[in-house]
């Protein structure tokens, strides 16, 4: 769902979904563009409002700033 969602924003040539087909092991799913790193959280309760984040997520975060996202679906 977050993967079309940032294709039809973006385009197919600026979207990669790097755990496409496997797990890459890195701390984000999707690359847009060359510099936008977005991590995607699910939950199928409409009433939880957290999500677990690993410490390598974390860091990462931090390190790139604004260039990180989190897309809760």
């Amino acid at each position: 769902f977050a993967f079309k969602y940032f294709l039809e924003k973006f385009g197919e040539p600026f979207v990669k979904w790097v755990n496409e087909t496997n797990e890459t092991g890195l701390p984000y799913d999707l690359v847009v563009g060359d510099d936008e790193y977005i991590e995607i959280k699910t939950t199928r309760s409409s009433t939880k409002d957290w999500f677990h984040i690993t410490a390598r997520e974390w860091q990462f975060a931090v390190e790139k700033g604004e260039s990180f996202s989190i897309a809760h679906v």
